[in-house]
Protein backbone atom coordinates (compact mmCIF):
# COMPACT_ATOMS: atom_id res chain seq x y z
CA UNK A 1 0.00 0.00 0.00
CA UNK A 2 3.04 2.54 0.52
CA UNK A 3 4.35 1.68 -2.30
CA UNK A 4 1.04 2.89 -4.30
CA UNK A 5 0.97 6.15 -2.32
CA UNK A 6 4.63 7.06 -3.11
CA UNK A 7 4.17 6.32 -7.01
CA UNK A 8 0.77 8.83 -6.24
CA UNK A 9 2.89 10.87 -4.88
CA UNK A 10 5.41 11.52 -7.65
CA UNK A 11 2.81 12.15 -9.56
CA UNK A 12 1.69 14.98 -8.37
CA UNK A 13 2.47 18.44 -9.36
CA UNK A 14 3.84 20.72 -7.18
CA UNK A 15 1.88 24.41 -7.47
CA UNK A 16 4.44 27.08 -6.28
CA UNK A 17 4.84 30.23 -8.05
CA UNK A 18 3.00 30.21 -11.09
CA UNK A 19 4.73 30.05 -14.47
CA UNK A 20 5.82 32.38 -17.19
CA UNK A 21 2.90 31.22 -19.02
CA UNK A 22 0.10 31.61 -16.45
CA UNK A 23 1.76 34.65 -15.70
CA UNK A 24 1.25 36.14 -19.45
CA UNK A 25 -2.42 35.14 -19.69
CA UNK A 26 -3.44 36.96 -16.66
CA UNK A 27 -2.72 39.85 -18.45
CA UNK A 28 -5.65 41.31 -20.59
CA UNK A 29 -3.24 42.89 -22.93
CA UNK A 30 -1.33 39.70 -24.00
CA UNK A 31 -4.87 38.09 -23.96
CA UNK A 32 -6.05 40.69 -26.44
CA UNK A 33 -3.02 39.99 -28.64
CA UNK A 34 -3.18 36.38 -28.22
CA UNK A 35 -6.86 36.31 -29.58
CA UNK A 36 -5.98 38.62 -32.56
CA UNK A 37 -3.35 36.45 -33.46
CA UNK A 38 -5.26 33.39 -33.36
CA UNK A 39 -8.20 34.96 -35.20
CA UNK A 40 -6.31 36.15 -38.28
CA UNK A 41 -4.06 32.85 -38.29
CA UNK A 42 -7.81 31.28 -38.34
CA UNK A 43 -8.80 33.38 -41.06
CA UNK A 44 -6.21 32.99 -43.31
CA UNK A 45 -6.22 29.32 -43.35
CA UNK A 46 -9.85 29.60 -43.92
CA UNK A 47 -9.10 31.80 -46.45
CA UNK A 48 -6.62 29.74 -48.20
CA UNK A 49 -8.96 26.55 -48.06
CA UNK A 50 -11.86 28.73 -49.83
CA UNK A 51 -13.81 29.23 -46.74
CA UNK A 52 -15.46 32.81 -45.82
CA UNK A 53 -15.36 32.87 -41.97
CA UNK A 54 -17.87 36.70 -42.24
CA UNK A 55 -20.28 36.92 -44.44
CA UNK A 56 -20.28 39.91 -47.15
CA UNK A 57 -22.91 41.43 -49.13
CA UNK A 58 -22.33 42.58 -52.72
CA UNK A 59 -22.92 46.44 -52.69
CA UNK A 60 -25.18 47.07 -55.09
CA UNK A 61 -23.56 50.34 -56.60
CA UNK A 62 -22.50 52.04 -59.50
CA UNK A 63 -19.36 50.05 -60.10
CA UNK A 64 -20.05 47.00 -57.88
Amino acid sequence: MKEIEGKKEEREVKRGEPGALEKVTRNPIARQVGNTIARELTRGLLGVLGIRSTTRRRSRGLFG
